[in-house]
Order: structure tokens, then sequence, then C-alpha cells
């Protein structure tokens, strides 16, 4: 808690040698230091990052539950709140994406949702669970796979685009999980999904190869995001 506002904070430790052999503790605080102040209405506020030995303390506002949460607790969500979480949270990459940032690990684990069904993406830059070679976390493996390219035999991205690319591909999985139909092949999952919008717009997003990919901002106009409210698009 903020003592000088009674705000009520979550701070994170993070160990940079349980998800990368490259980062140090002093390489990783520089990557996420762009990161503290940014505002943005779907951007969980990353208030600061310290180094504190050979971890990183990071404090963000507090947003106790989460996507993955509300997954856990109610299964499929409803087609129009899939939708509007979806909305919101390429808005937020949107922006990440004009300030020349990207997410790095966007999971259903990592879009936080308010007491009053607002979504912001948190957690930028640093994976919510160890990698999954260490873990065997599921969510985390089906999430690196997309930096592989697995879902659509093309390479992730071209030199100098990893990033929003990878925020792009794993935009589509989040969807899939949203509406249940998310598999260990994520395609097949797409074919499951409930409306010809939401099809087109998670094979946007995985099926393609990168120098087609669309970005958040193109997204945001997409017939799955516009189209009138019933059952999701």
């Amino acid at each position: 808690m903020r003592v000088d506002t009674g705000e009520i904070l979550s701070i994170k430790e993070v160990s940079p040698s349980a998800y990368s052999a490259t980062h140090t503790a002093r390489s990783l605080h520089a990557a996420l230091r762009p990161f503290v102040r940014i505002q943005h209405p779907s951007i969980l506020r990353m208030l600061d990052c310290t180094v504190i030995g050979d971890r990183i303390a990071v404090v963000y506002e507090h947003y106790p539950w989460s996507i993955r949460k509300m997954l856990q607790m109610h299964g499929v969500l409803d087609g129009d709140v899939a939708r509007k979480y979806t909305t919101e949270i390429l808005s937020g990459l949107d922006h990440l994406h004009q300030q020349g940032l990207s997410h790095g690990w966007l999971t259903c684990s990592s879009c936080k949702i308010s007491l009053r069904g607002h979504v912001k993406i948190g957690g930028m830059g640093i994976p919510i669970h160890p990698c999954p070679e260490q873990s065997g976390c599921a969510e985390c493996a089906l999430h690196a796979r997309a930096n592989e390219g697995a879902f659509d035999f093309h390479p992730i991205c071209g030199e100098g685009e990893e990033g929003w690319c990878g925020d792009i591909r794993r935009i589509g999985i989040v969807v899939l999980e949203m509406h249940g139909t998310l598999q260990e092949a994520p395609l097949r999952g797409l074919y499951r999904l409930p409306t010809v919008n939401s099809r087109l717009f998670v094979g946007a997003c995985l099926s393609q190869p990168p120098i087609e990919l669309p970005s958040a901002q193109i997204l945001q106009s997409h017939p799955y995001i516009q189209s009138p409210s019933s059952g999701g698009g």
C-alpha cells in the first residue's frame, strides 16, 4: 500500500535467470524501464521497477482478477464479453506499438480485469510463469510456440518485427481461449469459433505470414470488433 495515498499496489519479484539465459537483473531492468508510467485506460500501470540483488521488483496498480481466473471460475465467456475484452486489449496493444514497444508475453493471465469489467494488459515484458522448459506450464508452452510460427509454418516475424508480430499472434490465442476452442493445434480451434467474423479475426492473427499480419490499429476496425452485439460478432 502507498502510505501517502492509501492506494493498494501489487509487487511482483522476477528472477531473470528463471526464464532467460541471456538476461541479467540489470539488463531486464533496462528493458522494463520504458513501460514505467505509461498511461492508457487499457494498460496496467507499472509504477516502478527496481534491482534487488539478482532480482527485479516490479510495482503495479492492483487488479486482483484476470481473464484466466474468469475462465477457471466460469468456463467459456459470453461472446459479447469476449469481444469487449478483445477490443480493450487491442486498444492497449495499439498504444504500446505506437510507442515503439511490445508486450512480449500476452496471455489470459496477463490480461487483468477490474470490478467493473474492464480489461488492462499487464506484465509487459515479463512471463507470468517461468519458461515452459522449466515449469511444464501448458499456457506458457502454447504462447511460446507463437514466437516460433508453430501454428502456420511461417517464422513469426522478420528481422526487427518480433515484438508486435508476437503480440498479434498471441491475441488470436487469447480469443480462442475466451471462446473455449483452444486446442493443441490452435488453427483447428479456429473452426470451432461461434461466428464467421470471429473465425476471420483469429485467422488474421494466426494464419497470415508475418509480412501480411494486420496491426493492432487495423484489427480495431475488423468486423469481429465492429459488428453489433449478439453472440460475439
